[in-house]
Order: structure tokens, then sequence, then C-alpha cells
């Protein structure tokens, strides 16, 4: 008896494309499951744990026409729409010790978006919410690059 007879079929019952394409399908749905475990996040977030909080962020060295701009309401939306940070107070605006006596140092109190999990808070962008972490703050006028200086109350409410 031949393995594969005249009609392709294996050892006369089954066809050998049949039979690749049976074996593909039986391989792929493991395949398929385990690839997608893995491409969750595993920090998923849900609505109960998000929050905003308030923190006090320094911003060094800005030109003073973009310092004099900033106000009080001024916010930052994320790709979703949601605002994920927004201007409390401007708490201090001094000259800086810079080369260009012009430009200031900005300390803005803000409300900031987190999301709360195992190991820590991060905000919007994947960066910890600490005490030292850089802030960015983007609005349809300006850019700030900062550094958070005091971190206040965590579930303030929107």
């Amino acid at each position: 008896m031949k393995i594969i007879d005249r009609k392709g079929r294996l050892f006369g019952s089954i066809n050998i494309i049949d039979l690749s394409v049976l074996i593909f399908l039986v391989l792929l749905i493991p395949m398929a499951s385990y690839w997608f475990k893995l491409s969750k996040n595993p920090k998923e977030v849900t609505e109960k744990k998000a929050g905003y909080c308030r923190v006090e962020a320094r911003f060094d060295n800005i030109p003073h026409e973009v310092a004099q701009s900033i106000r009080e309401g001024d916010y930052e939306k994320n790709r979703n729409g949601v605002v994920c940070r927004e201007v409390m107070a401007v708490v201090r605006d001094e000259k800086t010790a810079s080369a260009n006596p012009n430009n200031r140092d900005v300390v803005l109190l803000m409300k900031v978006l987190y999301f709360k999990f195992d190991d820590g808070y991060m905000m919007n962008g994947g960066v910890e919410l600490l005490v030292g972490s850089q802030i960015y703050f983007r609005t349809e006028r300006y850019v700030l690059k900062g550094v958070i200086t005091k971190v206040y109350a965590y579930d303030m409410k929107a």
C-alpha cells in the first residue's frame, strides 16, 4: 500500500491539502490565544482606577511672552478628548537666573489626570506621578516642560 495514492490522498482516505489546512487551524487557535494574552497591557486601566490630583510644577527659563500668556483654566486634552492637565493657579512668576534676563521661572498649581496601578500612579503619557518627574503641558498656544515639585490630594472631582 502506498502512502500517497494517485488522487493525492494520504493512506487512501485523507487528502494532503485538507490535512495541512486542518493542522494549520489546530495550531493557529492556541497561537492566536497566546498572542492575544501577550498583546494585552498588563496594567489595563479602568475608570475606577483613574482620577485627578493636584500637583505643583516648576517650569524654568520660559520666554516672557509665553509666561504672560499662561492663564488659570488653560488645559491639555489627551487623544480621547479628556482633559488630562489643567492650570488651577499661577503660584509664582519670577525672573530667571539664566543668561536671558527676560525669561521667567513659573510655578503652577495644576489638576492632573492620573491612573492608579499596583505599583504607583501614572500620568497620561506613561510618566510616573512623583516629585521630581518631568511634566509636559501642551495647549493650543504654548508648550511647557517642567518638573513636579509637590503632589497633593488624589481623587479630586473632575
